[in-house]
């Protein structure tokens, strides 16, 4: 698995199924396809492992992010709204369904909770930002592993893009904070939304244009409290 920052807003050197998403949402960004790769093995192998898996789903904190820097959305015990069944269990039981050999038992087991969230999505689409951005990762390992008979796609494509219009903020006075900018779901102009909402994605590039800083990059639109120096090089990593 992964650790040790990987997510920037969680030091814990442990191994953990967020930084394991992380590790695994970057693989398919860049379209990693060794199958046989030690990192792949090593990943399949934590989660095999049924460590920080608990009722049917990986954790999404764990206690050991108590002991060093974090965010406290990464406090065990946090009820941040980017908690939820689907973040990051949708992740990476896509990741699994790609890359675990199709006889091996989790295999089987990510196939069967992939199969408990898309219908839990079906019924309730109504997801906030993060979660609904697992689905949509999802999806994308689902359809890179040619799964798609075997799960109600079309269905969960039209929800995702229903969710996502809805949750895209048109209010340019909001998008400095925490708000769900078109980029997080529109990521090109072969985009089924892009057509509907490119005026907003218009809007985006210009936001992005006019608000970089003096070094010509983002400032973050979060702080921590009670770990100044580790945020300060948390702060510059995400930048």
């Amino acid at each position: 698995g992964f650790g040790s920052a990987l997510e920037a807003d969680a030091w814990s050197p442990e191994s953990s199924p967020i930084q394991t998403s992380t590790a695994a949402a970057v693989l398919e960004e860049i379209n990693f396809d060794e199958k046989a790769h030690p990192l792949v093995f090593g990943l399949l192998e934590y989660l095999d492992s049924g460590k920080d898996f608990q009722d049917g789903r990986w954790m999404n904190v764990i206690l050991s992010n108590n002991g060093y820097p974090h965010a406290p959305w990464w406090e065990s015990g946090s009820q941040s709204t980017s908690h939820s069944p689907y973040n990051p269990s949708a992740i990476l039981a896509g990741f699994a369904l790609y890359f675990a050999p199709g006889n091996t038992v989790l295999f089987g087991r990510c196939k069967a909770m992939a199969r408990e969230m898309a219908d839990a999505f079906l019924q309730a689409p109504a997801l906030d930002m993060h979660p609904l951005m697992c689905v949509r990762d999802l999806i994308g390992w689902i359809r890179r592993a040619n799964l798609t008979s075997a799960f109600p796609v079309s269905a969960m494509e039209e929800a995702l893009l229903g969710q996502a219009a809805r949750l895209i903020s048109s209010d340019r006075d909001k998008w400095g904070g925490y708000a769900c900018l078109p980029s997080r779901f529109i990521n090109g102009r072969n985009h089924p939304l892009y057509n509907e909402l490119k005026g907003l994605v218009e809007k985006e590039l210009d936001f992005l244009e006019a608000t970089r800083n003096d070094q010509g990059v983002w400032d973050i639109s979060w702080r921590w409290a009670g770990y100044e120096k580790a945020f300060a090089i948390s702060e510059n990593w995400w930048k």
